[in-house]
């Protein structure tokens, strides 16, 4: 089909627009134009016959245009040439006062003002606050008063303002204790431990196995469910003993957290094991030594 349409012979034809240029094309091409040359498809008239044409509104200044169009000004010059031909001038820059006077320009401002009044349908109120003061508004509105005007709204808000202030001030620089009572502090600690923390950790979870292997006396509480002077054992002893287990990171925890810990506990009469992540981790035998520590 390729070498059918090579054997097809061309020929050279003037383009229609009138621009005098040729083009090449197939003898069974229905082809008229050159790309871009057909002001009915494209809608370019450039290629049209123009002429230059001097504008009739006084300023002596030529534009070109085509032959056919009936243009007789430059763009924005129509306008100034029918003044320039009526003998009038422009009134730019001046105001109704100096053109009409002082009477016929209060004239015109009102009824400007009375056509814009009835196009937005507004009208005048007097305030009911007292004030003898009036204000501009819309007819299918409701408002009585001029803002700010109307004093029962402003009386409630400052009474609103001035309880708010009164109680922020009063339990300002006190703790939950003497706010709320203690019980409530440990409550409200617990539960931002479950929520924000993941427990048990990865330590913890191991001792939990082990005390489950072995059936250990001890209890899981380190989710906040035991607290001891305002800190939270990780482990505590369920046949009366007190006996506490601590399970921490020696990484991420201070060198004297088991001194300050063991300090703590033993103001109200526990004894603390340490269990550390050299105990669990570093160690292939942490079950045993963690018995022994647990048990000794």
């Amino acid at each position: 089909m390729k070498n059918d349409m090579r054997k097809i012979p061309s020929e050279l034809r003037y383009c229609y627009c009138g621009c005098g240029k040729t083009l090449s094309c197939k003898i069974n091409s229905s082809q008229k134009y050159l790309h871009g040359h057909n002001p009915l498809v494209n809608r370019i008239e450039h290629y049209l016959p123009r002429e230059t044409r001097v504008c009739k509104c006084g300023c002596n200044k030529s534009f070109k245009c085509i032959i056919s169009s009936p243009k007789k000004f430059i763009l924005g010059h129509a306008n100034r040439g029918k003044k320039f031909i009526m003998g009038k001038y422009p009134l730019r820059g001046k105001t109704y006062e100096e053109v009409y006077g002082i009477e016929k320009a209060n004239a015109i401002k009102k009824k400007q003002g009375d056509k814009k009044r009835k196009f937005k349908r507004h009208e005048i109120r007097i305030c009911q606050c007292g004030c003898d003061k009036s204000f501009e508004v819309g007819q299918l509105k409701r408002q009585r008063y001029i803002h700010g005007h109307n004093m029962r709204i402003s009386k409630h808000w400052k009474i609103g303002l001035e309880k708010i202030l009164n109680y922020t001030r009063s339990k300002k620089g006190k703790t939950w204790e003497e706010i709320y009572g203690e019980e409530y502090r440990e409550k409200q600690v617990s539960k931002i431990l479950k929520g924000s923390l993941k427990r048990p950790t990865s330590y913890e979870a191991k001792i939990i196995s082990l005390i489950k292997k072995y059936n250990l006396p001890y209890k899981y509480v380190g989710d906040g469910e035991v607290w001891i002077g305002r800190k939270n054992p990780d482990f505590l002893n369920i046949n009366g003993e007190k006996i506490l287990i601590e399970v921490y990171s020696a990484y991420r925890h201070p060198d004297n957290y088991e001194i300050i810990r063991t300090i703590h506990f033993s103001k109200y009469g526990f004894k603390v094991i340490f269990l550390n992540d050299n105990d669990l981790y570093r160690n292939k035998n942490w079950e045993s030594q963690c018995l022994g520590k647990i048990l000794s």
